[in-house]
């Protein structure tokens, strides 16, 4: 008894209901009823609904389920309702012809067109399908020039509707773009985008496909042109928009310099608070975040000597330190709560953005140039003298521009955390105990509502931080750099 496959497909299906395909599969099963006398058993019905079959790229899952089980010998006859809802493709029809004439294939059309074991049933098979190849070529070709013909008119090309627009792609959808405003203001501001990330999934803001955010996706939403009302077509920015934009070209650039700043060739960003930033008191390495076993057998997060993580501490016969990183991490809280609940107010003028964009744009330039450079190199275009002396003068400039972020970011960080001190503290003023105690306290929940750069880039600046081989919170030396009259240690913060 020969087993028989059912296939139905769809390109389009509107309302998503499958009713088309539906109504494929009631005739097919028919059919099969009909040639119950001849021993017909359904084997399994594939379905790929909405999916086309114009494109070789396009995948169609249960297409590709049905060739690898003919493959697996597990039928020997495909129904379908016509041949190009089999296939638009004429080499995929080459494939089935060859297996109807070389293993006996049969194909079954409900609307008895094709009959691939007789040559007139091939050759009508082949003319169809090219005919369906060449109309589908058509079509592209008449989209492709209408798109062109839109966009050259200022107007974006019909697609899916654009994060931040209505579906006409030209008319803001506030509700977004007020999203999308929040996250440039919040990337000028020194936010990473992973704090970002972490920011929108926990505030549960919508994202482009309501899904949770990603670094990714949150990278495809900053990087578009469409953002400042920009056009790109084969890359290149047309010159007339009528796209309403969300924020001004001036605004995208310096975001797109200042996560290129943030990002090191060859290095991935921290992920935990303090590494890189503490160092070991026994060799001078910074300290890494690992998980260890406590007390209580469960594993909780450390702050180590890298020493110690790279087993490299045995050569020196000496003990390296571990501390818990709740314990460092709240130590090094109160100290920066210290700094600005006790330093001068001249220490920390506030309201300066620390020029982070401009140091930004400068190093993104730089790199271009050091890129340009490279290809250069590889294209054989300049000498190879030459190419090297550039090089190092490039990597030169590269490396005094980095600084120039990093202290940038600093400057931005310190202003910002100013400009909160002078929102619950004035300096001057005379205030009590209680009045001291509650200040730090707002200060403490200020420093905990910063993002994960915005408190690095703040540590950075005001301490430096050693830790000891022992027990406890006070074997972290933490040390100012900015209010270093609190190394004295006469102020405490209890």
């Amino acid at each position: 008894m020969p087993n028989v496959a059912v296939y139905l497909r769809i390109s389009l299906d509107q309302t998503g209901e499958e009713r088309a395909v539906e109504r494929q599969r009631e005739d097919a099963l028919q059919l099969i009823k009909n040639h119950e006398d001849d021993g017909w058993v359904l084997y399994d019905v594939y379905r790929d609904n909405s999916v086309s079959a114009s494109r070789r790229e396009k995948r169609r899952p249960d297409y590709d389920r049905m060739v690898q089980d003919y493959e697996a010998g597990r039928f020997s006859i495909i129904v379908t309702y016509d041949l190009d809802r089999l296939t638009r493709q004429p080499s995929q029809l080459e494939s089935w012809i060859e297996a109807s004439e070389t293993k006996g294939l049969r194909i079954v059309t409900l609307n008895g067109e094709a009959d691939l074991a007789k040559d007139s049933g091939r050759l009508f098979a082949r003319i169809k399908v090219a005919v369906a190849k060449g109309e589908v070529e058509r079509m592209g070709a008449r989209r492709k020039r209408a798109n062109e013909q839109t966009v050259a008119s200022g107007r974006p090309a019909p697609g899916r509707r654009p994060y931040g627009w209505e579906k006409d792609g030209v008319t803001l959808r506030e509700s977004e773009a007020q999203v999308v405003r929040s996250i440039y203001a919040a990337v000028l501001a020194g936010d990473s985008l992973r704090a970002l990330v972490r920011d929108l999934n926990v505030r549960e803001v919508p994202s482009p496909q309501s899904t949770p955010w990603t670094a990714f996706k949150l990278r495809q939403v900053i990087d578009r042109e469409r953002n400042y009302g920009a056009l790109i077509r084969y890359g290149v920015v047309q010159p007339v928009s009528v796209v309403e934009p969300i924020v001004t070209k001036d605004e995208h650039e310096q975001a797109q310099a200042i996560i290129a700043g943030r990002a090191q060739p060859g290095r991935k960003p921290e992920k935990h608070l303090l590494s890189g930033l503490a160092h070991c008191a026994v060799c001078g390495r910074t300290l890494g975040a690992k998980r260890l076993r406590d007390g209580s057998g469960e594993r909780s997060p450390y702050y180590v000597c890298t020493s110690r993580i790279n087993r490299t501490h045995e050569s020196d016969g000496k003990k390296h330190p571990t501390i818990r990183a709740t314990i460092l991490e709240k130590r090094v809280r109160e100290e920066v709560v210290k700094a600005f609940l006790y330093g001068p107010g001249e220490l920390f003028p506030g309201s300066d953005d620390g020029g982070v964009a401009e140091a930004s744009v400068r190093l993104q330039d730089v790199r271009q140039r050091i890129e340009r450079v490279a290809d250069a190199i590889e294209d054989g275009t300049i000498q190879k003298g030459r190419a090297a002396a550039r090089m190092a003068g490039l990597h030169r400039e590269e490396s005094a521009a980095l600084a120039a972020v990093t202290e940038a970011q600093a400057r931005a960080a310190t202003g910002r955390f100013a400009d909160i001190r002078r929102g619950v503290f004035t300096p001057g003023e005379r205030v009590s105990f209680e009045k001291v105690s509650e200040v730090r306290d707002a200060l403490g929940v200020e420093y905990d509502a910063l993002g994960f750069d915005q408190k690095r880039d703040l540590i950075k600046t005001l301490l430096e931080i050693v830790v000891e081989t022992g027990y406890g919170a006070k074997r972290a030396r933490v040390t100012h750099t900015v209010v270093t009259d609190l190394n004295d240690e006469t102020h405490e913060v209890m």
